[in-house]
């Protein structure tokens, strides 16, 4: 599929019951990758509205688990348990102190404009991510982030620390004009 000014995927959302073209960006990676599978246990950061939760919920089935953690409030999903909670306090634990199959996180600093100044700043929320990935994912666990095209080589050595597999992709649901890729790091370290 293309992605024609936006719409397509915004009306194919709509269709479909999703809360965000970002579902079908999820559905790309998964179908590239297949980290999200029956069964899995998965959080997802910054999940606010829902729409890769939504999908996380489709793919891991009743079986699975999917919890959602955000700052911004965010309407039920049925089979996913929503947190209003910062993920970068340290007393998370508290409120799930379960381990993860796969960490997906869909979110980004807010832009200003000053890209050496948006990439620092993406690079700390990644960094952050992947702080809550050392505590809360299993060991042979799978991460999904989104990052900028222009911190990958920074954001590859830092997680090569981390995990023995790490992958950047850009889904067809993406503007080809977007700065957005994904990181994919697969099988945590420990």
């Amino acid at each position: 599929m293309s992605y024609s000014g936006g719409e397509h995927f915004n009306k194919l959302a709509k269709s479909r019951g999703y809360r965000s073209r970002a579902a079908f960006k999820l559905h790309q990676i998964n179908n590239k990758f297949n980290l999200l599978k029956k069964g899995c246990s998965v959080m997802d950061l910054g999940s606010s509205p829902g729409g890769w939760s939504q999908v996380a919920k489709e793919l891991v089935g009743n079986s699975g688990t999917v919890f959602a953690l955000d700052i911004i409030p965010m309407k039920p999903i049925n089979g996913v348990e929503f947190i209003e909670f910062d993920f970068r306090d340290k007393d998370i634990k508290k409120f799930i102190n379960l381990d993860f199959n796969v960490v997906i996180s869909d979110i980004a600093p807010n832009i200003s404009g000053i890209t050496i100044t948006d990439k620092e700043n993406m690079l700390e929320l990644l960094n952050n991510v992947v702080d809550f990935c050392n505590s809360s994912l299993m060991k042979g666990g799978s991460l999904i982030a989104k990052c900028f095209d222009n911190s990958k080589n920074d954001l590859k050595k830092s997680l090569l620390n981390h995990f023995s597999n790490v992958t950047f992709y850009k889904p067809d649901a993406s503007r080809k004009t977007s700065k957005e890729i994904y990181v994919i790091a697969q099988n945590k370290l420990k």
